[in-house]
């Protein structure tokens, strides 16, 4: 049995809203979707409370709303209990009723608690919630029982403002009488390890929304495990994103180019570059879309002429943000005759050219064999051109709804080392194989880390990148790219 927990998003969608605190409100929707999105092999879902940050704020009935139904996006089962930052009782129960009740799995009861605060932040729990306890306990006698509230029950933290319930010691004594063997709480920001009290084990999560963005993953079994995971980038290596879409790109989502250096920054990446198509910088969707620029590199120098060409707009907007934190490149494409998608006069200023295949001429579309030949002549026109990043190289056929055609994993990574080529360790829409990132660092070819970031949610999500490269025991700082 997995459960995720996750506590104290107080988050404020109103712009402008700060706290001095270090907590960063305006991420809680956005961090709660990441965690969601990467932790999709668990059995229930809590969420431990203070789920918005200020009452009195006129969206957090809004606010709470959009948090809720992130959940029930995410498909699986949750607990949500309300803390002392959370919206009146009344109004959260309304909203969140069905999600604030006892639920059983398999051989375990989990029970939330929604204590009562008191104006100045302390909090008590009635005795009619423990007889009520009680006796669901009873009824359920054959459970192992997981205790759910916002404050803390153990350790007693006398640290000044109220962390603990005040009847934290009658608490302990209903939790030893009725079987429970772990007490699961929020509310104090940094997380606390386990620790065990008469047998039963005490969890307290920390905030998403402060350093280093965490969240506990519990594993239920003979013994309890509890993995503290991170939104925030921990290496021993700097992690840089090569691949970070902006709001020229025509199919991106809400990515632009200084949330995404605000959130590279705070979710500690060494760096990132800013990466658009090409194509779509000189051709309109349409014509992007439909492969027009395999047509040869005068389609390019007509959307110049003819001024629908954003060539000039994306380096006039993102030229001006480069430092040492923050590089420019472009994803380049090859037409026919094997030229990429960018004009010799539009290279100044780019730092990077990622090469990628997305779309090959019809005529190799007709088989497999011909699909494998015209996906490799593509991958080395792009590498003939002096790219410095090979894109998803395999993405192409899992695009397409094909198995990798035989030996050309072999093949790609022989024309990478041939021109000393860098292959991009890429999740977006890809599963990426093992095998083929084996042989790169065999025979010595660079991995480099790129989200392909189209909404600001994917920014330096690097997570899998790394769990990928740990499983395939490779040493980051001899494997990974770190840049010119």
């Amino acid at each position: 049995m997995k459960v995720l927990c996750i506590s104290d998003l107080h988050y404020v969608s109103k712009k402008g809203y700060e706290v001095d605190f270090g907590r960063k409100c305006s991420y809680g929707l956005e961090f709660l979707k990441r965690v969601l999105n990467r932790e999709k092999e668990v059995d229930l879902i809590i969420g431990g409370g203070d789920f918005i940050d200020d009452v009195n704020i006129s969206s957090s009935i809004d606010d709470f709303r959009k948090i809720k139904e992130e959940f029930e996006n995410a498909g699986i089962p949750f607990i949500l209990v309300r803390g002392n930052h959370d919206i009146e009782e009344e109004k959260f129960f309304e909203i969140a009723e069905n999600y604030t009740k006892p639920v059983i799995l398999g051989d375990y009861i989990f029970y939330p608690f929604h204590d009562e605060y008191r104006e100045d932040n302390t909090c008590f729990r009635k005795k009619e919630e423990l007889e009520k306890f009680e006796k669901f306990c009873k009824e359920n006698s054959d459970k192992k029982v997981v205790a759910i509230q916002h404050y803390l029950i153990y350790p007693d933290l006398k640290l000044g403002y109220p962390f603990n319930i005040e009847n934290e010691n009658e608490i302990l004594e209903c939790y030893k009488k009725n079987r429970v063997f772990l007490s699961i709480s929020g509310h104090y920001h940094p997380g606390l390890p386990m620790m065990v009290w008469e047998n039963i084990h005490f969890a307290v999560v920390p905030a998403i929304v402060e350093k280093e963005f965490s969240y506990f993953v519990i594993e239920l079994d003979d013994e309890i495990k509890i993995e503290r995971k991170n939104l925030s980038v921990i290496s021993s290596v700097p992690i840089f994103d090569f691949h970070c879409h902006t709001e020229f790109a025509y199919c991106g989502k809400d990515v632009n180019a200084e949330g995404n250096i605000e959130r590279a920054f705070l979710l500690g990446l060494s760096g990132i570059v800013l990466t658009e198509h090409a194509g779509q910088l000189y051709l309109s969707s349409e014509d992007y879309w439909s492969g027009k620029f395999l047509e040869g590199v005068e389609v390019l120098k007509k959307g110049k002429e003819e001024k629908t060409a954003r060539i000039r707009e994306f380096k006039k907007s993102l030229l001006p943000l480069k430092n040492e934190f923050v590089r420019i490149g472009l994803e380049v494409e090859c037409d026919k005759k094997g030229n990429i998608t960018l004009l010799e006069e539009d290279k100044d200023g780019i730092d990077y050219l990622i090469g990628a295949v997305h779309i090959i001429p019809d005529e190799f579309m007709v088989s497999k064999e011909k699909m494998k030949e015209g996906f490799l002549k593509f991958t080395e026109f792009l590498c003939k051109n002096n790219i410095d990043i090979l894109a998803h190289p395999l993405r192409f056929f899992r695009r397409n709804k094909t198995e990798v055609p035989e030996g050309v994993a072999k093949d790609v990574v022989k024309i990478l080392k041939d021109y000393n080529v860098v292959a991009e360790l890429n999740f977006h829409t890809n599963q990426p194989d093992p095998e083929f990132f084996s042989m790169c660092m065999e025979e010595g070819i660079k991995i480099s880390f790129g989200s392909d970031a189209h909404n600001l949610g994917e920014v330096g999500e690097f997570s899998p990148h790394i769990e990928f490269l740990n499983n395939l025991k490779a040493d980051l700082k001899e494997v990974l790219y770190f840049g010119k």
